[in-house]
């Protein structure tokens, strides 16, 4: 006769047993993942750390030798993870010259950088571009100071580096106040420590560039104007940014913000107002969330050069994050027009937006073998108009204007829709109904999968590109 006590006991004891393995597994499991991440009702934009391991590796002050003089001093620094925030302070002691002082941080897991800023220290009669400024003035000979700063993490970021070992380094450079060019303007780079600046980019630049999202503006700059964008970039990287801007809502004002996907188009490949070449050229991977037309003034030659797009372009400048219309540079472009005459005619434009053009899209072999009757009849201005920038070549080679490129589609909001190029197309006069008088319709290039002439006063897609 079985003995059923006996059974129960021992599947009792096995099922204990499974269960205490189990534990053992989990609790060993997050230990040595080195991490506790919660995750509350599975929202990821509750992810906070719980223990994360964050050691500065580098906390001294570095001596920098700059022009004429050197600075010396010491400097400590701390670091805390609360929440999704990493909290820096450090403290500066000068022990030489009177100095002025610039600082990076730079945190990495597995020996990748994942989040770098940059930290001036500056009195109040200067400026400077900079994610995190500090008025603290000139040092003198043992003086010393404290700052805080912070780098936040998304969600996703937490996510990614949770079970990871977080490693901030801390470098902070100094130089004398003879050596900072304190005239230094706006209308150049912003940067009144640009000698200072220059020095500290140069002796960092593998540091201080993370990937196109993850860079400032002010980083980017500085390595267009280096020549080295490409060690560091790549054509058809992106970057989002976004607009905010005024419109109405039954008649009433309202603020509006918009996302924008940036795209690089190309190196090297524009010319600035400056009389250099732009080191990066960028533009937008779709359109604008509204519509525009290009317009101009009813019976006249319109084009992109007196459009009122091209007037819209400069406002929306003015709407873009003020940290990347520091760095935007003026751009000379050679865009078709018809005079005041009709008679089609070449010019130069200078703009810090604009559109592009038929020849920045389509190489000049593909436009010359369009079959299209205002492209043949304007070609030899048509292909003037700039050159096919690499991420187009890369996208359609040499794909012909005539033909469907999916490639080239482009969207308003969800929706995909055709999109304007700065390029002229054609005019004509038409017969004004009940009247022996004309009027004259100007038509512009938009693309959807193929190019179309499109009369100016039609709304199409704005994708705007810019130089660095």
């Amino acid at each position: 006769m079985l003995n059923t006590s006996k059974i129960k006991t021992k599947r009792i004891l096995v099922v204990l047993t499974l269960l205490f393995m189990f534990v053992v597994t989990f609790l060993l499991g997050g230990l040595t993942s080195g991490a506790w991440l919660t995750d509350k009702d599975n929202k990821t934009s509750n992810l906070k750390f719980g223990i994360i391991d964050v050691n500065v590796v580098s906390n001294s002050l570095a001596t920098v030798t700059h022009k004429t003089g050197a600075s010396t001093g010491s400097a400590s620094a701390n670091t805390v993870m609360n929440g999704d925030t990493l909290n820096v302070s450090f403290n500066i002691q000068n022990s030489g010259e009177p100095a002025y002082y610039i600082g990076y941080l730079k945190v990495t897991a597995n020996d990748r950088v994942v989040k770098n800023k940059s930290v001036i220290f500056k009195d109040a009669s200067l400026t400077a571009t900079s994610e995190d400024t500090h008025e603290v003035g000139e040092l003198a000979n043992g003086a010393n100071v404290s700052v805080n700063t912070t780098i936040s993490f998304t969600a996703e970021e937490l996510e990614t580096y949770k079970g990871q070992n977080l490693t901030v380094a801390v470098y902070i450079y100094a130089i004398q106040q003879a050596n900072i060019i304190r005239t230094h303007s706006a209308a150049n780079d912003g940067c009144a420590f640009c000698e200072l600046y220059d020095m500290f980019f140069e002796e960092n630049m593998d540091a201080l560039v993370s990937t196109f999202q993850d860079t400032p503006w002010s980083i980017i700059s500085k390595v267009s104007a280096s020549g080295k964008a490409r060690n560091y970039f790549n054509v058809g990287d992106e970057k989002i940014i976004s607009r905010t801007y005024q419109d109405t809502l039954l008649g009433k004002p309202i603020t509006r913000t918009e996302n924008i996907t940036l795209v690089i188009l190309g190196f090297n490949h524009d010319d600035l107002a400056s009389g250099n070449k732009a080191g990066i050229t960028i533009g937008m991977k779709d359109c604008l969330q509204a519509k525009y037309a290009m317009s101009g003034i009813a019976g006249r030659y319109n084009d992109w050069s007196n459009s009122g797009l091209r007037t819209t372009c400069g406002d929306i400048f003015l709407e873009l994050p003020t940290d990347l219309q520091a760095v935007i540079k003026e751009t000379r472009k050679i865009t078709g027009g018809w005079g005041n005459t009709g008679g089609f005619a070449l010019r130069y434009l200078t703009d810090k937006l604009w559109l592009l053009s038929l020849s920045e899209v389509y190489s000049e072999t593909a436009i010359t073998n369009s079959n299209n009757t205002y492209v043949q009849q304007y070609l030899s201005y048509l292909t003037q108009e700039g050159t096919q920038y690499e991420y187009y070549k890369n996208l359609i080679q040499d794909g012909s204007p005539d033909e469907t490129h999916n490639e080239l589609l482009k969207k308003v909001g969800s929706k995909t829709s055709q999109w304007w190029l700065r390029s002229p197309a054609r005019y004509e006069e038409m017969p004004i109904q009940f009247s022996s008088l004309t009027t004259l319709y100007c038509y512009g290039w938009c693309i959807n999968d193929s190019i179309h002439d499109i009369s100016l006063g039609q709304e199409n897609g704005v994708s705007f590109g810019f130089c660095v």
